[in-house]
């Protein structure tokens, strides 16, 4: 489904809306009369103006209400998404929450609330799905107790799962989780009650097996900031990866008569809504998700747009005799244009700049209309403001537009004109004193895992099973682990699954024979006798026991299996990320991250991060290059660091102190001889205490290596800057993130054409794209790129290919969150799928299969 403009646009979404369906599974839940309509009626209304939605009725889902709206109200306006409200217990506590309910008795373990939204709309299949999950639930409660219970029909009112059940009977669907924040029966409130319960919630949350945190209604700010107090208080450098916690605030809605409070008894003056950027998709919310900072926006308002900005441009193309019209929306946040070589990327830009008064003189319109080179049809050129009426080709509104040429030549001359502009305050000194404290972090992360190493440093040497592979999932409290797991993981399999399955077949094949041949007669006698007879019983005992052996292989090596599936896929990103294919990320956080850590796995999560922060450490420079800062009307400051800090150094540095330091060895290899004995410390021994006094004198020598010299030189009175100490690149930085820095307080439109040709790789990746997400909300931007980072993590609404076959030239807009536009998009621009991926892992997402179109890039569907 798409929304009303071709690119990403915000519209609201209320994905917690019950029926009467909820009085079937809680008493008296639904407050007033329900029907279908009256739900559509109401979110309808303007002031309400709901466009994606859900019924989330509390462990039940209403497939009649579903299908009716499917059948009767389904339209490109709205979206209507499966879900369901879960009564959730941790695993160990699931089966006693359910007899103490039964009985009405006190139980000291909370349950918490999950939304779980699908992507499917086929309601009664996961009706199904879910009605089979509680018959399990209830015939392993007849298991442990003795007592017969069924939650489908007698005790539905008593339906309590585990995010283990849910990931297992709901495995071969797309969902997303949304979990109780500051609201009755929170994930804070169920996981606090037991030790380490309040890390597996967090880790759950951080790591992307929770989607989002919903909370209450009103006083948004108050309620996250409790919320974090209690949630992320233990969040430890263990968290390296740390995501933006997705909040959403939905209705809770219990009577549709008193939309879009909870009910009428619910007091609130202005209601909050939830506003989410895209189209009405599912990818959409999941991207969200994702990207909550730029995509989730959650207030009694509106998300707010720049006062001034153009909502369409249109302009006719030739092609010898024919002419192709093009009408072209804009996002008021930012418009990125790609394409390949001559594909129309720049004729666009130019004709934008050519519609805005104060643009004409910047605008290369004329390299398009020339009688030798006519592909445009300049009569036709006109765009629309979003505050006129019609259409003009002098729109008047302020403006910084910047061409290829302006940017490559604007410090020519010394930079005459860009005297006013450089006025930023970059003390080179705490440049230079956060890369200190950046390379003490690193060593200090090396050390603290090279004295964790030491602890555990036989710990390898455990054996894992099957048993231990099933409970590790819910016992494991660290990050990250290396590819050797999988290997160890992989070695601890005794059985192929294909020699079990074939194994069953034939022992099945075996039986049916045998009760073929105990059949035989002669005559009218058998052809067996009695005793002959007890031979064949005995015989079909024996491979009916062997069968049942090999079914339960069958069962343990297909959970094993399954892990090493989720665990292997998902250690990519880690191994992308630090080490090649060394090291990769946990799989299904929500498995593997518990109360208790098995030594093996411990083990080689010391050594990951013990190896990456080596490998960190090996690779780490420090060398500052000189800056120029204007310190007043005469003076430049110029600093110079004349030194630098890299392996060579470290190098030099250990091997002062340790004796038989090995240069030619890497800085993991030489310690890893300090752990084993065949290096020592000088004058001391290998033990944490003197590493820690080893690298107290690394730091003292980088530390004097670095001391910066300060130049203070005199400007002459017909030169405004001095360009001898900058490169192109970095100076052209300077000056757009000084005039980006000024838009924060302009409601200008911001222009810029093809930035990376002329700026640092460093400063479009750490400076350039923040800034470019920070002013989409006060100014609409316009870019010319074929960089993917730049189009991709600016998370730009609109980005609109441009294409040229064969003289003619066509334009396509759209958002990230059409898969088919995103492919596209990803195949075009150079490292598209790459970028893509990325973007995504920084928030450090490992979910398992909720987000395995994310991990897939663009080869997914």
């Amino acid at each position: 489904m798409s929304s009303v403009n071709n690119y990403s646009d915000y519209f609201k979404c209320d994905l917690h809306i019950h029926t009467d369906e909820s009085n079937k599974t809680k008493n008296n839940d639904y407050k007033g009369n329900f029907s279908v309509k009256d739900i559509v009626d109401k979110i309808s209304e303007p002031q309400n103006d709901i466009k994606m939605f859900s019924f989330t009725d509390h462990n039940i889902i209403n497939v009649e209400a579903y299908e009716e709206y499917y059948n009767n109200y389904n339209n490109s306006e709205r979206l209507l998404l499966v879900g369901i409200e879960l009564d959730i217990m941790h695993e160990n506590y699931l089966y006693e929450k359910i007899k103490s309910s039964i009985n009405n008795t006190e139980y000291d373990k909370d349950k918490y609330h999950s939304l779980i939204i699908f992507k499917s709309n086929k309601a009664k299949e996961l009706n199904d799905k879910l009605n089979n999950m509680y018959k399990d639930i209830s015939n392993e409660y007849k298991n442990k107790f003795n007592e017969t219970i069924d939650l489908n029909t007698t005790h539905i009112k008593y339906r309590f799962t585990s995010m283990e059940k849910i990931v297992t009977y709901f495995m071969d669907e797309d969902y997303l989780i949304i979990t109780h924040g500051k609201k009755d029966s929170n994930i804070v409130d169920a996981y606090k009650k037991y030790d380490g319960g309040i890390l597996e919630a967090q880790v759950m949350v951080l790591l992307g097996f929770i989607n989002a945190v919903e909370m209450s209604a009103g006083y948004k700010t108050k309620t996250i900031e409790q919320f974090n107090v209690g949630f992320q208080k233990v969040l430890s450098d263990d968290f390296t990866a740390k995501k933006e916690v997705p909040y959403v605030v939905f209705s809770d809605n219990h009577n549709i008569a008193s939309y879009p409070k909870h009910d009428s008894a619910q007091k609130i003056i202005k209601p909050f809504f939830t506003w989410i950027k895209g189209d009405l998709s599912f990818e959409t919310l999941r991207l969200a998700f994702v990207d909550p900072l730029s995509r989730i926006h959650v207030s009694t308002e509106g998300p707010s747009i720049p006062d001034k900005y153009l909502e369409e441009i249109k302009f006719d193309t030739l092609n010898g005799d024919k002419k192709t019209p093009h009408s072209i929306s804009l996002s008021p946040g930012i418009n990125t244009i790609i394409g390949g070589r001559s594909s129309g990327k720049s004729l666009l830009f130019n004709a934008i700049l050519n519609t805005l008064n104060n643009g004409k003189e910047i605008s290369k319109i004329d390299d398009y209309t020339k009688d030798n080179n006519k592909i445009l049809d300049i009569e036709s050129v006109n765009s629309k403001l979003n505050c006129d009426t019609e259409y003009k080709n002098d729109n008047i509104c302020d403006l910084y537009a910047y061409t290829q040429e302006q940017i490559i030549h604007m410090f020519e001359n010394n930079g005459v004109g860009l005297k006013d502009k450089l006025d930023f305050e970059k003390i080179d000194s705490e440049e230079l004193n956060n890369k200190i404290n950046e390379y003490n972090n690193t060593i200090d992360n090396f050390t603290n895992y090279y004295s964790d190493l030491l602890k555990v440093k036989n710990d390898y040497q455990s054996n894992i099973s099957i048993n231990v592979l099933q409970n590790s999932s819910k016992h494991v409290e660290e990050k990250y682990v290396v590819d050797d797991i999988v290997s160890k993981l992989k070695e601890s399999r005794t059985y192929v699954i294909d020699d079990i399955i074939t194994n069953i077949k034939k022992l099945e094949n075996a039986l049916d024979s045998v009760d073929s041949i105990e059949k035989l007669k002669l005559g009218s006698e058998s052809q067996f006798s009695d005793d002959e007879m007890k031979i064949i019983d005995e015989y079909k005992k024996l491979l009916n026991a062997k069968l049942i052996l090999n079914k339960g292989i069958y069962k343990k090596v297909f959970i094993h299996n399954r892990f090493i599936y989720y665990l292997y896929n998902d250690l990519s990103e880690i191994a992308n990320k630090y080490k090649d294919t060394e090291a990769t990320i946990i799989d299904n956080a929500k498995k593997i991250v518990q109360k208790e850590v098995s030594k093996i796995a411990n083990y080689f999560s010391i050594k990951l991060n013990y190896k990456k922060y080596a490998n960190e450490l090996e690779n780490k420079k420090i060398e500052i290059k000189e800056r120029n800062s204007k310190i007043s009307e005469n003076y430049i400051l110029s600093t110079k660091v004349e030194n630098k800090v890299d392996i060579n150094l470290l190098n030099k540095l250990l091997s002062e102190k340790i004796n038989a330091y090995d240069s030619t060895l890497s800085l993991e290899k030489n310690f890893n001889k300090l752990i084993e004995g065949t290096a020592k410390v000088s004058r001391r021994s290998n033990d944490s205490e003197s590493i820690g006094w080893l690298f107290s004198f690394v730091k003292n020598e980088i530390n004097n290596t670095l001391t910066p010299k300060y130049l203070i030189i005199e400007k002459d009175k017909n030169t405004t800057i001095s360009s001898d100490y900058m490169s192109q690149g970095k100076k052209a930085s300077i000056y757009l993130e000084i005039i980006l820095e000024k838009c924060k307080n302009e409601d200008a439109i911001i222009m810029i054409d093809q930035p990376e040709d002329n700026i640092d790789n460093e400063f479009i990746t750490d400076v350039l794209i923040d800034k470019i997400r920070d002013l989409r909300m006060k100014n609409q931007i316009i870019l010319v790129t074929h960089n993917a980072a730049i189009a991709i993590n600016s998370d730009s609404e609109n980005i609109i290919i441009a294409q040229n076959d064969d003289g003619k030239i066509s334009y396509e807009p759209g958002g990230l969150e059409d898969i088919k536009h995103r492919k596209k998009v990803c195949k075009l621009l150079d490292g598209g799928n790459y970028i893509f991926d990325n973007r995504y892992h920084k928030y450090d997402i490992i979910n398992n299969k909720l987000n395995e179109p994310l991990r897939k890039g663009e080869n997914n569907e």
